[in-house]
């Protein structure tokens, strides 16, 4: 009996422990994306093509392709998504950026981190320096 209670008592800090680092590891940068600062794009010029780009910040790293035609965003495809991405975030996102052919007013509720890190990625495949 003293052997199960341990047990028991083992695998309960354990999972406290994962639980824990868990939370810490999806709350790192929270205040840092936050303030991550968009400034958009101008398609004046752009000539036809696939264009790379790439967002580094801790989980919300990604890559995306951008494909421009006539100097419109007609495609963004995800080469490397980021961790945790909610369901259905890029491709309303991308959805509204090729309609708009600019950043959304609103980002996706509840994944502005995530958003922005999709829309730094695709300024740095269109915005060449």
């Amino acid at each position: 009996m003293k052997k199960a209670l341990k047990i028991i008592g083992i695998v309960f800090v354990a999972m406290i422990v994962i639980i824990a680092g868990g939370l810490f590891y999806l709350s790192q940068g929270l205040s840092e994306g936050e303030d991550v600062t968009l400034i958009g794009w101008n398609l004046e010029g752009v000539e036809d093509g696939v264009y790379q780009g790439s967002f580094n910040f801790k989980r919300w790293s990604n890559t995306l392709k951008v494909t421009v035609e006539d100097e419109k965003i007609v495609e963004i495809e995800v080469v490397d998504d980021v961790t945790f991405v909610r369901d259905g975030v890029s491709s309303q996102l991308f959805d509204a950026i090729i309609d708009k052919q600019d950043i959304p007013e609103d980002l996706v509720s509840e994944a502005t981190i995530t958003s922005k890190a999709y829309i730094k990625a695709i300024e740095d495949a269109l915005i060449k320096e």
